[in-house]
């Protein structure tokens, strides 16, 4: 096999296990606020790789959503703004470890705000700083993984 095969079926494989795994804390928690396939997104956005690796996790993302609020693709209106804010951070900011969790900051702002304004879903200040604090964990965690697999397994591209 050769890499860039593997490479698909790593991210494909590795999506298709975070959903599960959201799926999995959604059945168990009633509510969602372990968010670990936006996480596993937010880092591979902040990477270099092609667009193609993009399409499961945004797929699974629309799915959840429409599992969560039964509109399919809601995901999708503060995906696009992470995606474009980080674009735009990767070219005009120098400090590239904080990108991640402004990403993760504004994507999560940009969802509440939606879910406050247009579903009229109000949540406390404290829930909103356990979710916070979970998914920056989360996000902590994956970049670390992300690092140590970058180490062993070297690009060649």
């Amino acid at each position: 096999m050769t890499q860039p095969f593997i490479k698909n079926i790593f991210f494909i494989t590795t999506s298709c296990l975070f959903f599960l795994f959201d799926l999995i804390l959604f059945g168990c928690m009633q509510q969602h606020q372990i968010e670990l396939l936006l996480c596993f997104f937010i880092v591979v956005v902040t990477k270099k790789i092609q667009k193609r690796f993009l399409v499961m996790p945004l797929f699974l993302l629309s799915l959840f959503s429409y599992l969560d609020i039964n509109i399919f693709g809601w995901s999708l209106v503060y995906i696009m703004p992470i995606i474009i804010l980080a674009r735009y951070l990767d070219q005009h900011l120098h400090v590239k470890w904080v990108i991640p969790y402004l990403l993760l900051t504004a994507g999560l702002c940009i969802k509440f705000g939606f879910n406050f304004y247009l579903q009229d879903i109000t949540i406390s200040s404290m829930h909103v700083t356990e979710i916070f604090m979970y998914n920056i964990i989360n996000i902590s965690i994956l970049i670390m993984i992300q690092k140590k697999l970058e180490k062993k397994f070297p690009s060649h591209e």
